[in-house]
């Protein structure tokens, strides 16, 4: 049974010069943010979205904060076709947060790294030559 005195406190903070909201950590005079990587000095301008209790960062919503960029050219490519877009340099965070597995288990089930080129560990589907060719790649045979 989980104890929730226990549990960290996490908050969807939203300061003035961040664009997105982020989940941190409350802890006591500073915010610790798992994407941030450390540490960040509370301020009265911050601006807290919502308070909610969790075992651990994975178990927030992350769809609340500004990981999924719906018009990235950036993002995720499943077998399906279904596009998840990020910021260039969030594809780890987004597998991590939004998809709940590891980079290598989304690569060995046919996910496509999608950046100024795309990658993928399997050969592709119908549904991602399909993509890839309406949003400008040049898809090759042996792809």
């Amino acid at each position: 049974m989980v104890d929730e005195d226990n549990m960290p406190n996490f908050v969807l903070l939203k300061p003035v010069y961040w664009d997105t909201p982020m989940w941190v950590e409350d802890c006591g005079s500073i915010w610790w943010g798992e994407k941030l990587g450390g540490q960040l000095l509370k301020k009265d301008t911050d601006k807290i979205l919502e308070k909610v209790q969790a075992e651990d960062f994975c178990d927030l919503d992350w769809t609340k904060t500004g990981l999924v960029i719906p018009n990235s050219t950036f993002g995720w490519l499943s077998p399906d076709g279904k596009f998840i877009g990020c910021h260039y340099m969030d594809h780890d965070v987004v597998a991590h947060f939004i998809l709940k597995t590891d980079v290598s288990v989304l690569e060995k089930q046919g996910w496509c790294r999608i950046a100024e080129e795309f990658y993928c560990e399997r050969r592709l589907t119908a549904y991602q030559r399909n993509w890839l060719s309406r949003a400008g790649f040049v898809v090759s045979d042996w792809d």
